[in-house]
């Protein structure tokens, strides 16, 4: 073996050399791997920061502006609504010029002016947005008009498909078939 002035042979100097190499090579694929993982948890927080939440509401309390259906955007992001289709004791309602609707409130024996969303696809509701699926107006409301909306909304079922401005695909009620419309009688 040859020895230098310090009596470190040439092969420990390679030696070392290569557990330097090995030791760099190590910390930068570990800040590559940190460096995409922090990015995966970026867009996750990105996406839950815009993520919309829609809830279906039944307002019966007097003095409220709107008494019915409501649909309420509790999320904190946009829905893009792509679908909203109508069933009336579990059978589908054909679409029609108001998305569904003239043919549901026939169905359901409701007739009248009725403030009901036109439930027309690619529509949008931002955050803290509220907005009437099937209601009367406060100042319109009676004792019978009230009877029969419930009476109505006991009949009625309503499936929303919506995304979220990532394109991640919601349905209200959640696919686990708990109906948030009927909770809040």
């Amino acid at each position: 073996m040859n020895s230098n002035k310090t009596g470190i042979t040439r092969r420990e100097k390679l030696s070392s050399s290569t557990i330097i190499g090995i030791a760099a090579t190590v910390i930068a694929l570990a800040s590559l791997l940190l460096t995409a993982w922090a990015g995966y948890q970026t867009r996750l927080h990105d996406r839950l920061s815009v993520k919309p939440f829609l809830l279906r509401i039944n307002n019966f309390v007097d003095g409220e502006p709107e008494y019915g259906i409501l649909l309420c955007n509790k999320g904190i992001g946009p829905a893009i609504v792509k679908e909203l289709r109508l069933f009336v004791d579990g059978k589908p309602v054909a679409s029609d010029q108001y998305g569904g609707w003239g043919n549901a409130r026939s169905q359901l024996g409701i007739s009248g002016a009725w403030n009901h969303c036109a439930g027309s696809s690619y529509c949008a509701l931002s955050a803290g947005e509220t907005l009437p699926l099937l209601a009367i107006k406060a100042k319109d409301q009676n004792e019978g008009r009230s009877l029969r909306l419930r009476e109505a909304i006991a009949r009625l079922d309503i499936v929303i498909v919506y995304e979220s401005i990532y394109g991640e695909r919601f349905t209200e009620p959640p696919e686990t078939g708990v109906s948030n419309c009927r909770a809040f009688f």
